[in-house]
């Protein structure tokens, strides 16, 4: 009962940092109105939810620095988010799943979950059938996913309960 506690309230904090996250580097750059405005197809809609989990953390640590050295406030919030909400959300996730298999499998499942749900609009407005095209949108969009439950689930691990064998 605590691996679902642990991956529910994980999924919830994870999406809801990620909201209140865009909607504070929307307000940093300026254009709110435009991300209010935006929201009207699914892909949109999918990004804002579940975005941070289709970029690497090494994606996100190279951006986070050449944005720093450039001065842009707007993409050193948005690199900073994108290391933190999944952060937090495997910390939470790790912490209620009681036990270190289960926080690791719990921000895991959570992790490939939303990349999963980030196929969904790509493929829909993917307009080639070629095999190209569909090996490149689940490279780009679900390897990360991958990548990021393996990456932070440690974290999750480390802060969850003691577990002795």
């Amino acid at each position: 009962m605590s691996f679902i506690k642990g991956f529910g309230i994980g999924l919830v904090v994870f999406v809801a940092l990620n909201f209140v996250f865009t909607l504070i580097v929307a307000a940093a750059s300026g254009i709110i109105d435009l991300f209010f405005s935006g929201l009207t197809d699914l892909g949109s809609i999918f990004s804002l939810l579940f975005g941070p989990i289709a970029t690497e953390p090494y994606t996100n640590i190279l951006g986070l620095w050449s944005s720093g050295g450039a001065g842009s406030i707007a993409g050193i919030l948005t690199y900073t988010f994108n290391i933190v909400s999944p952060l937090i959300a495997a910390i939470i996730a790790g912490r209620l799943a009681g036990g270190k298999r289960f926080a690791a499998l719990a921000w895991f499942l959570i992790a490939i979950l939303t990349a999963g749900l980030l196929l969904i609009p790509e493929f829909l407005n993917l307009t080639s059938t070629s095999l190209l095209a569909i090996g490149g949108v689940i490279f780009l969009t679900f390897i990360p996913g991958v990548i990021n439950g393996v990456f932070y689930a440690t974290f999750g691990m480390l802060v969850s309960e003691s577990e002795f064998y």
